[in-house]
């Protein structure tokens, strides 16, 4: 009996990990099945909608995954929403030019 149970864990276990599998090698674009860009997405589903779809570039953890706007008639393209804080970008003067200083 005892037995049993211990097969029927390995087997619940085996399960988890090939979903796991399945969501990194065909993602859907939502917070728990990121894709790298908006054209992986195009690849691995090509009936997509245009939208928001959430991205994560490492395909790591998905609490660093950001949402997108999935761009699929123009190839795919990826659209980054900006942010607030990169709204307004305060303007700063060039220091006075000392010598050998390189601006680039």
């Amino acid at each position: 009996m005892a037995g049993e149970m211990g097969m029927e864990e390995v087997f619940g276990s085996l399960h988890a990990i090939k979903q796991e599998i399945e969501q990194l090698l065909h993602p859907d674009g939502t917070h728990g099945s990121s894709a790298c860009t908006c054209q992986d997405l195009q690849l691995f589903g090509p009936g997509l909608p245009e939208g928001e779809y959430w991205i994560d570039l490492n395909q790591g953890c998905a609490h660093i995954a950001f949402k997108v706007f999935c761009n699929f008639t123009a190839g795919g393209e990826t659209l980054i929403f900006p942010s607030k804080e990169s709204e307004t970008v305060p303007m700063s003067a060039w220091e006075d030019e000392k010598p050998q200083t390189w601006y680039s």
